[in-house]
């Protein structure tokens, strides 16, 4: 087996048996830890596997990633054979499959990998020598801290400063994004509730505080938070007052609906931006920094496209615009499902195994029954 995206495949498929029917919440931290770095590892093995293997450098930082991730899956396969916290009675076979998927990894050759990803199942391990992996796990940890970003192949002094940059630029525009709705918001809530303002008040100064420093990335954390509390300071007032307007609590209703809706349109945003970090760190390596940065304006316009909707139809009191409102939510949902389904970036990017459309397409149907409720 030598396909980067067909070994991230059976990888998922592993840990996919190996989580079924738990709840997560009973699932290891240590372990649970582990298996999020193998995957991104992974995926990032399989999006340099992409790039042409006769230039040398890309060779190279194959060879590079190729062994990081097989350190990592080193150390994960040490941690199940002596993890107290795991199944016993599903630990060998799941440990076979690991060590199985490690020795496939560190046998990869940049210079005979396969371009046809297949739909392989974990049978296909079958009889991989895993001798090397088991002497390897013999071996106490060395304990080394073991880094996803390609410590072997040194940026030029240009691109690095070029990285920076886009990096500060991101949470500048984040932090911006945010501050154009949260002064209103928080004048809108210091009317309605002024205690709950006061609290949330001073983040919003420390988040300011940290931006003229020019700390935007800490600035959008605290943002951030202010984000969310006022968020379900104001759902709870809207509410409360479309109950004074209608008993029945048919409106109140549908305005906790739209604050909801909100509140998972923001989180599915927040995974696919970390979902395609690994895709954007690459297209920086491949000096396609402007590719890298249209790639996060994409998904910042589906983000936009919707959360503009929600806002407005949440500073709607009157019975008749808010059900208006999330009229014309549920027709946005609509378009923007309609655009994901047949976005070409973002079915390429689910053909390298990086989800995306499949991200959106889960909360379009959360949002969808949210607003129908």
């Amino acid at each position: 087996m030598n396909n980067p995206g067909s070994i991230l495949k059976l990888w998922v498929k592993a840990v996919a048996t190996h989580e079924k029917d738990k709840d997560p919440k009973t699932l290891p931290k240590k372990g649970q830890e582990q298996k999020s770095k193998i995957k991104h590892g992974l995926t990032t093995l399989k999006l340099q596997g992409k790039t042409d293997m006769a230039v040398p450098a890309n060779a190279s930082r194959f060879v590079v990633l190729r062994d990081k991730a097989g350190k990592l899956m080193t150390r994960y396969c040490r941690y199940l054979k002596a993890a107290k916290d795991e199944d016993k009675k599903i630990l060998p076979k799941y440990l076979k499959t690991a060590t199985q998927l490690t020795a496939v990894v560190l046998k990869l050759d940049p210079g005979n990998l396969s371009q046809a990803e297949e739909e392989p199942n974990l049978e296909s391990l079958a009889g991989v020598d895993v001798s090397a992996v088991e002497k390897a796990l013999a071996a106490p940890d060395t304990g080394e801290e073991i880094e996803l970003e390609d410590e072997g192949k040194e940026a030029a002094p240009d691109q690095t400063q070029t990285q920076t940059k886009d990096k500060a630029d991101e949470y500048k525009e984040l932090f911006l994004g945010l501050m154009e709705t949260i002064p209103g918001d928080l004048k809108r809530l210091t009317a309605q509730n002024p205690q709950a303002a006061a609290k949330i008040g001073p983040i919003v100064t420390a988040a300011g505080g940290h931006a003229k420093k020019g700390d935007y990335q800490k600035g959008f954390t605290f943002l951030e938070q202010a984000a969310t509390a006022l968020a379900t300071a104001l759902a709870a007032g809207r509410a409360k007052e479309a109950k004074e307007v209608i008993p029945g609590g048919k409106v109140a209703a549908m305005v906790n609906a739209l604050a909801q809706a909100k509140t998972q349109w923001e989180a599915a945003l927040a995974t696919v931006r970390t979902n395609i970090k690994p895709a954007q760190d690459m297209l920086r390596e491949q000096n396609c920094p402007n590719a890298a940065v249209g790639l996060k304006n994409l998904v910042d316009s589906y983000r936009e496209d919707l959360i503009k909707v929600l806002l407005e139809g949440q500073a709607v009191k009157d019975p008749d615009g808010i059900r208006q409102a999330v009229q014309k939510a549920l027709q946005t949902v609509a378009t923007l499902k309609a655009e994901a389904a047949s976005d070409k970036v973002l079915v390429n990017l689910e053909v390298l195994g990086v989800p995306t459309r499949s991200v959106l397409t889960g909360v379009f149907g959360k949002v969808e029954q949210l607003l129908k409720t």
